[in-house]
């Protein structure tokens, strides 16, 4: 027209499969000075498919206590940086998780010119015993990507023992300095009472702790070490005593599993145990409200940083026959 001959106009073409494609096209004019007509050259283009986005998960399934990894893989490189979200909700199956069972992942970060990447989050040991199932999916994807297979995974959590009751309160391991008390972690030696007086005393026939009970807590020591690890490297603290060190802010190891017990249990190994649980779950506490991570888990919550509740000693874990 004669008010936007001079200004460029846009024409939008959608490619609707891959391939070779001319695009052609005519101008028009009102204006009797101009020919009604004018011809303009043909644009040749390729139109080409998005890269796809899929998502997996390991270990699957995982021990509650444990540490999930989340990977998006890309079907082809791209040139630009992408950011994922992630979701995680309760599977719609028989046993879903609940939403305290485990922390939530945010999103995976893709670096221009790479095909995947990876994010982390915790499960939680609960009170139950039962397996239980969570769906772990990609989000809304960038403009510059497409849905691949799987965009779900559905993740199985198994627990940690059969007839097991968790009655713990936690206790703050070396005064409740983060880093400073590397009683839990850097050793995996326990806190333990300089007054302590029942090394000595002989164990109760009656409360003879089995194999089983020692087999349940060195499990569960593991898992919660290994979470600790995984806070260690996401938040860069204390990582001179993960071992192996941290790699791109995870463990640069696999966690360990614990070692075969091949004694005959006593009480004593049971009390040094509950006190070590005890100290995990206190650090793994200071953690969370140091970094306001998975706070509402933590008992009477986080004040100023700190968990608001002082600790107390540890019940024992019990386990039913």
């Amino acid at each position: 027209t004669r008010d936007n001959w001079q200004r460029p106009q846009t024409v939008t073409v959608t490619g609707v499969a891959e391939g070779a494609a001319t695009i052609s096209h005519t101008v028009t004019s009102q204006d009797a000075a101009y020919p009604p007509s004018l011809s303009v050259a043909s644009v040749s283009v390729r139109v080409t498919s998005l890269a796809t986005a899929s998502i997996g998960v390991s270990p699957n399934p995982v021990r509650e206590g444990g540490a999930v990894t989340v990977t998006v893989t890309l079907s082809e490189a791209i040139a630009q940086q992408v950011t994922i979200p992630i979701t995680v909700a309760p599977a719609s199956g028989d046993s879903p998780a609940e939403e305290s069972d485990y922390t939530t992942p945010r999103s995976v970060t893709i670096a221009a010119q790479r095909t995947s990447g990876t994010t982390r989050f915790a499960t939680r040991t609960d009170t139950d015993t039962d397996d239980e199932e969570l769906d772990v999916s990609l989000g809304t994807l960038p403009a510059a990507l497409a849905q691949g297979t799987p965009t779900t995974i559905t993740l199985t959590i198994t627990d940690t023992g059969t007839g097991t009751t968790r009655t713990s309160t936690p206790r703050t391991p070396g005064g409740g300095n983060v880093g400073g008390g590397g009683n839990v972690g850097g050793g995996g030696t326990p806190t333990t009472d300089p007054d302590d007086d029942t090394k000595d005393e002989p164990a109760d026939d009656d409360e003879q702790p089995t194999l089983q009970d020692i087999e349940l807590r060195d499990n569960l020591i593991a898992d919660q070490e290994n979470l600790l690890n995984v806070y260690r490297c996401m938040f860069d603290i204390d990582t001179q005593i993960v071992p192996g060190g941290c790699t791109d802010g995870k463990p640069a190891q696999p966690a360990a599993p614990p070692a075969a017990f091949e004694a005959t249990p006593t009480p004593t190994d049971i009390e040094v145990r509950d006190k070590l649980v005890a100290d995990q779950e206190a650090l793994l506490n200071v953690y969370r409200c140091l970094f306001d991570i998975d706070t509402q888990i933590v008992p009477g919550g986080c004040t100023d940083g700190k968990p608001a509740q002082p600790p107390a000693p540890p019940d024992p874990i019990t386990t039913t026959q």
